[in-house]
């Protein structure tokens, strides 16, 4: 799915659709990050079109690491997403 973050009300609906679930993924970290932006102009623009609350996936709020080995560990796994995903899904089947 891609959202604009720039999005008129009316082209909302389109964008992302009826009452549906929202999890946002990025490689940044969920705190400050960009899909923190996204959450936001969606919540604004088209709270009315969210089955759950927003997911967001991300980094964890610490400097990212220089070894590649704790770098894979520091970055979301699909663990993380499927988990994300599943939450927002339960919510919303409920």
């Amino acid at each position: 799915m891609e959202v604009t973050v720039d999005v008129p009300t009316p082209a909302a609906r389109p964008v992302i659709g009826e009452d549906i679930p929202l999890v946002i993924v990025h490689e940044a970290p969920v705190r400050g990050g960009f899909g923190g932006e996204v959450a936001a102009v969606v919540a604004n623009k088209a709270f009315g079109y969210l089955d759950a609350p927003i997911q967001r996936v991300g980094a964890p709020w610490t400097p990212i690491p220089f070894s590649p080995t704790l770098e894979e560990a520091y970055l979301p796994k699909e663990s993380d997403i499927v988990t994300a995903v599943r939450s927002v899904v339960g919510a919303s089947a409920g």
